[in-house]
C-alpha cells in the first residue's frame, strides 16, 4: 500500500458540512450586500451611509466566518487523516513484532550467536553471566550456549519477543539484548520507516 485516501464517509461528511456552511454564509452575504446597495440609493443619504457601513462590517464578519468554517472543516479532515495514518502505522509495527516473534530462522540463530559471543568476551570480567530467554527460545539457547564456558542458561523464561537478558552471577550487572529493547531504542526510526512505506507515493 503506497497511498491512502481518507475514509470516504469522513470526507463526504466534511465536504457536505463545508458546502452547506458556505452556501448559507454566501446567501447571507448576498442579502447584506443587496441591502447595502438599496440603502445607498436612498434619499436619506446620511443615515444610509451609516447603515451601509454597518452592513459592510457585517458582511466582513460573514466573510471571516466563512473562512473560519472552511478552515475548521479542513482541519477536521486533516486530523482524521492523521488519526487513520497513525492507526495504520501502529498496526504495521504490531505485525512486525508479531513476525519477529514467529520467525526463528537462520538470521535469528546468527543474531543470538553474536550476542552470546559478545557476552562470552565480557564474562570473565563479571564472573560469568546467567542468560535468560523467552520460553520459545529455551531449547535453541540450550544448544547454542554449550560452547560458551562463561555463560549459564536460566531455565526461568522471561516475557520477551526475542533475544536475551544477561545477568552477572553476582547480580550487579544486567544487560538487555532483547528484540524488545532494540525495537524500543529504534522505535521512532522504525515507525517513520513504516509510515513512509505505507503512505509515500513512489
Amino acid at each position: 500500500m503506497k497511498d491512502m485516501s481518507i475514509s470516504g464517509d469522513t470526507r463526504k461528511v466534511a465536504d457536505s458540512v463545508t458546502k452547506k456552511a458556505i452556501s448559507q454564509l454566501e446567501s447571507q452575504l448576498d442579502e447584506a450586500l443587496s441591502a447595502a446597495l438599496k440603502l445607498a440609493d436612498s434619499s436619506h443619504k446620511a443615515s444610509s451611509e451609516k447603515a451601509v457601513k454597518a452592513i459592510e462590517r457585517k458582511a466582513e464578519e460573514l466573510r471571516e466566518l466563512l473562512r473560519s468554517k472552511a478552515a475548521e472543516a479542513d482541519l477536521r479532515v486533516k486530523l482524521k487523516e492523521e488519526s487513520i495514518k497513525a492507526e495504520a502505522t501502529d498496526k504495521v509495527m504490531s505485525e512486525a513484532l508479531r513476525r519477529l516473534k514467529l520467525d526463528r530462522g537462520e538470521w535469528y540463530t546468527k543474531f543470538l550467536r553474536r550476542i552470546l559471543d559478545s557476552l562470552q568476551d565480557e564474562a570473565e570480567s563479571y564472573g560469568g553471566f546467567v542468560i535468560h530467554g523467552s520460553a520459545e527460545d529455551l531449547n535453541l539457547l540450550r544448544d547454542l550456549i554449550k560452547g560458551y564456558s562463561g555463560l549459564e542458561l536460566s531455565e526461568e523464561a522471561v516475557q520477551v519477543v526475542g533475544g536475551v537478558v544477561a545477568v552477572s552471577k553476582d547480580g550487579s550487572v544486567r544487560l538487555d539484548y532483547t528484540l524488545d529493547q532494540l525495537v524500543k531504542e529504534n522505535y521512532t526510526y522504525l515507525r517513520g520507516l513504516a509510515s513512509r512505506e505505507l503512505f509515500e507515493v513512489r
